[in-house]
Parts: C-alpha cells; structure tokens; sequence
C-alpha cells in the first residue's frame, strides 16, 4: 500500500491557514489473493483548489482534469475519487477490471453544482506468439448532471465551454509487436460516442 499527502500551495498572504486548510491524498491498497489474482482498492482527493490560482486539478480523468463549473462567484473547487480493481493473470495473457465513482463540488453561492460519476474499465490482452499480441477495451462513464469530459473528443468543443456530456463510453482493438524487450511496436483503434445533457449525440470519435 502507500499514501500520498500533497499540501496547496503556500499563500505568501496566509502561508499558515492556506498550509493546513486543505490537502490533496492519494491512498491504495493492494493484495495478492493467489498468484494470478490481484485486487486493489485507491482513494484521492484533490483538496479544496483555488480556482484563479489553480484553474485546474492535477487529476487526469476522463481525457482531461476537474475544472471550475461555477459561476463567477465561484471561488474554489475540488473532486474525490474512489475505485476498486482486480488483474487476473496466465503464462501469455491477462484480464483487468476497474469499477469507481467520484464527487465534483465547489462553492458557488448561486447554484449547487455538485456532480457525481461513475465509471467502469475492462481489458484483455492475449500474447499468439512471443512477439505478437493483442488487445481490447472498454470504458464506460456516467455523469448524473453532465460535466465537461471531452474524452478522445475535441478539447475546445466539449472541455472549455459550456457543453456538458452525460454518458461516454469508448471500446478499443488493439495489437503489437515485440521487436525485443526494450522496443514494442503497437497499433490501436478506437471508437467513442457520447451523449450530451441536452440529450444531443456527440457523433462518434475515431482514433
């Protein structure tokens, strides 16, 4: 296991109470039930962010980071997360699951702007020889009142404006090649379609 404890940054204003007021943690535990089974549990938390100062969190999620959705007179904001995930392994693959929920909030006097996700990852992956393999996936992310996830989508149509997706989900097919063991050649291609709070589809992105 281990833990992970990250004070904001010092305010040269108020350098003790911004120190101690709100810190970010990162914790997660592991455990080897059998030799091939490994499940794991994680916590984080972004602390409370101060908007102008720090626009955006360090917390990669959904192709993107947790930004301020208040309105102007929103000063702060923060997200938590929690997941829970299993590997399953053989001689020449494995399977891998993640299933998890998190909490976006900030401070906006004008409206509660509280959202909550959930999400669910899966992938498997198959060696055919020693330098050939292959690889799929799938993710699935719900919003309940929609947020600003551009996913594989274009930054500045679905993360920088008002847009805000409700359901995403993306599958992937994927392979490589071994050309030894410091070089990987890999291809992948992936298709995601996404929903809007308007109810709108987003279309489908290719990569």
């Amino acid at each position: 296991f281990f833990l992970f404890v990250q004070p904001p940054p010092i305010s040269t204003l108020f350098p003790y109470t911004t120190l101690f007021r709100s810190k970010a943690l990162t914790l997660r535990v592991g455990f080897d039930v059998t030799p091939a089974l490994h499940v794991s549990a994680s916590g984080m938390r972004t602390g409370e962010l101060a908007s102008a100062r720090e626009p955006v969190s360090e917390v990669w999620f959904g192709n993107a980071v947790f930004r301020n959705i208040g309105s102007a007179y929103s000063t702060t904001h923060e997200a938590d997360l929690a997941e829970v995930d299993a590997t399953y392994r053989w001689h020449n693959g494995h399977v891998w699951a993640a299933a998890g929920r998190a909490r976006y909030r900030d401070n906006d006097p004008l409206a509660d702007n509280t959202q909550h996700f959930e999400y669910f990852q899966f992938e498997a992956v198959q060696s055919f020889t020693r330098e050939f393999y292959g690889a799929l996936r799938f993710s699935t992310l719900r919003v309940d009142h929609g947020y600003p996830v551009p996913g594989i989508g274009a930054l500045n149509t679905y993360f920088q404006t008002a847009l805000r997706t409700k359901e995403l989900q993306r599958i992937t097919v994927g392979g490589g090649y071994r050309v030894n063991p410091s070089l990987v050649m890999k291809f992948a291609y992936s298709l995601e379609t996404a929903t809007l709070t308007t109810g709108d589809d987003r279309g489908s992105s290719l990569v």
